[in-house]
């Protein structure tokens, strides 16, 4: 399996999703030409760097998504 790159294109697609969203949303976003793999990987990367705060439900409530909010 080939690594991932950081994709800067990928995280301002990312926080504009979030913006447009108010700030909240829950599973990964739908951003064209991009996997859920990549964007997943990529808002780790922004969770570690303080530009989201992503935490995932699915541990304690199966049927529950990842919920993604932009820091206050």
């Amino acid at each position: 399996m080939k690594a991932m790159k950081r994709d800067l294109n990928l995280v301002r697609n990312i926080l504009l999703c979030a913006i447009e969203q108010e700030c909240e949303f829950f599973g990964n976003p739908e951003i064209e030409d991009y996997s859920s793999d990549q964007i997943s990987y990529h808002i780790n990367l922004m969770d570690q760097a303080g530009l989201v705060l992503a935490r995932n439900y699915r541990k304690h409530i199966p049927h529950l998504t990842n919920r993604y909010t932009l820091p206050t």
